[in-house]
C-alpha cells in the first residue's frame, strides 16, 4: 500500500509540475505579445555656451524600440530663443546604428540668453531638448 500511495504521490507531483510549467508558457506568451514600443531619440551638444554665428555640432540617436536603432529615420532641428522665437536650423538623417549628427550656425538674430535646441524625428513624432546660453 505504501508503495502504491508513494506511485501515486509522484504522479501527482509531477502532474503539477507540468501544469506549472505550462501556466508559466501561457503567462509569457500573453506578455510578450502585449509589450509596448517605447521609441526614443537623444541630442546632445558639444558646449554649452555659443556666440552669434557660430557652428553648433549635435549628435543623437533615434530608437524605434528598447535598443533598436531607427534607421533612416528624418530629425527636424529648431531653436527657440529666450525670446520664444522659433528658427529652423535644418534637418539629420539617421544612419545605421541609429545615429545622426548635424551642424548649424546660430542665426544673428537670436536673442540672447538660454536657447533651447529641439531635434524631432518626423515619423515617430518623438523629440529631445538640449540647451546652450548664448
Amino acid at each position: 500500500m505504501d508503495v502504491l500511495i508513494r506511485f501515486l504521490l509522484g504522479e501527482v507531483a509531477v502532474a503539477l509540475a507540468l501544469f506549472i510549467l505550462l501556466l508559466i508558457i501561457m503567462i509569457w506568451r500573453m506578455l510578450r505579445k502585449t509589450v509596448v514600443t517605447v521609441p526614443s531619440i537623444t541630442l546632445a551638444l558639444e558646449k554649452t555656451q555659443y556666440d552669434h554665428g557660430e557652428t553648433v555640432n549635435v549628435t543623437g540617436a533615434v530608437f524605434s524600440d528598447v535598443d533598436k536603432p531607427a534607421v533612416g529615420e528624418t530629425v527636424a532641428l529648431t531653436l527657440t530663443d529666450s525670446a520664444e522665437a522659433e528658427f529652423d536650423v535644418g534637418t539629420a538623417l539617421t544612419e545605421e546604428a541609429g545615429k545622426y549628427t548635424a551642424s548649424f550656425t546660430v542665426p544673428n538674430d537670436v536673442a540672447p540668453g538660454g536657447v533651447t535646441v529641439k531635434a524631432k524625428d518626423v515619423a515617430l513624432g518623438i523629440e529631445a531638448t538640449a540647451t546652450f546660453t548664448l
